[in-house]
């Protein structure tokens, strides 16, 4: 995600999760995420609190850096695989 909060590459998505997830993508505006304006304020990683993903409707978290160049690395967790153990 770049520093203006505009997302510049493809979702790289786990071949478990195929076809599940239904939004987002290259050119997706993440900059009213809280996950991207909280990596924005900090120097370590942000972690989300649970929550149900609309792109998948899973169970998820999402953790976030603050990137050198202003940009945000994010990527979402499922915890649908931990809640069913």
């Amino acid at each position: 995600i770049d520093a203006s909060g505009r997302q510049v590459h493809d979702n790289v998505i786990n071949p478990r999760c195929a076809g599940l997830i239904q939004t987002g993508g290259k050119g997706a505006n993440r900059a009213e995420k809280d996950y991207f304006q909280q990596a924005r304020l900090r120097e370590e990683t942000y972690v989300s609190l649970p929550y149900t993903s609309v792109a998948s409707r899973q169970l998820c978290v999402t953790v976030s850096r603050r990137l050198p160049d202003g940009g945000v690395l994010a990527g979402d967790l499922s915890l649908n695989d931990l809640v069913r153990r």
